[in-house]
């Protein structure tokens, strides 16, 4: 079965009085009626500004007229809803903060090993120097660094342990599986390491830690 649409028929035009028909055919609208219309569009205009200025006025009166607790209500619903916006852009601000910690982390990762391996002996020294400092009272030490740190790092091994008074109780040793920043100093009891991937390892905790602190506490 076929189903036929039937043509939409054109509206016809409602005639209005104010339609000139001229001798050849022409029509055209009445130049007064139209100046009459604009006047009503101004004049509809003019209404609809006193009617906001009327409401702007009927608001405050309101306002003034609402007692005390009314207005506190009015308030504190306000301020619920400022909250409510408040925490909307607090969100935004801590999804923000967290991506730039996110890019901050990779930086660190990406820098720590290029700044290290500028002057890879720096983080060495700075090893042994807390060693000496704390443990010259052991009876031995053996420092172990990378076989490219050695000769750089032996005379400032000889000169702190002088200044130690343990010259004769420290022993520097070459050790082909350190990097050229990583150092190990070990004595009787104990021993500690500093090497790049602790250096990173350390790197994770600290932004780990701090994107915590940073993410919302979970409802208990």
């Amino acid at each position: 079965m076929t189903i036929l649409n039937p043509t939409k028929q054109a509206s016809p035009t409602k005639f209005t009085f104010d339609t000139i028909f001229e001798e050849n055919g022409a029509v055209h609208e009445d130049p007064t009626a139209a100046a009459h219309r604009t006047g009503n569009d101004t004049h509809i205009e003019m209404m609809k500004a006193a009617a906001y200025e009327q409401g702007m006025a009927d608001a405050r009166a309101e306002w003034e007229n609402k007692t005390e607790d009314d207005q506190g209500n009015l308030l504190k619903e306000l301020l619920a809803a400022t909250k409510t916006l408040m925490s909307a852009s607090d969100q935004n601000a801590l999804a923000s903060q967290q991506a730039a910690t996110g890019i901050a982390h990779k930086i660190a990762l990406t820098l720590a090993p290029a700044l290290i391996n500028r002057e890879p002996v720096v983080e060495v020294k700075a090893i042994i120097t807390d060693c000496l400092q704390h443990l010259h009272r052991e009876p031995h030490l053996a420092i172990r660094v990378s076989e490219t740190a050695l000769e750089e790092t032996r005379p400032f091994v000889e000169q702190m342990s002088r200044e130690c008074g343990i010259e004769e109780r420290v022993l520097l040793i070459a050790d082909p599986s350190l990097g050229a920043s990583d150092c190990k100093v070990e004595w009787s009891e104990g021993g500690v390491s500093r090497t790049l991937a602790e250096i990173q390892e350390e790197i994770n905790l600290i932004i780990n830690r701090y994107l915590d602190a940073l993410s919302p506490s979970d409802a208990a």
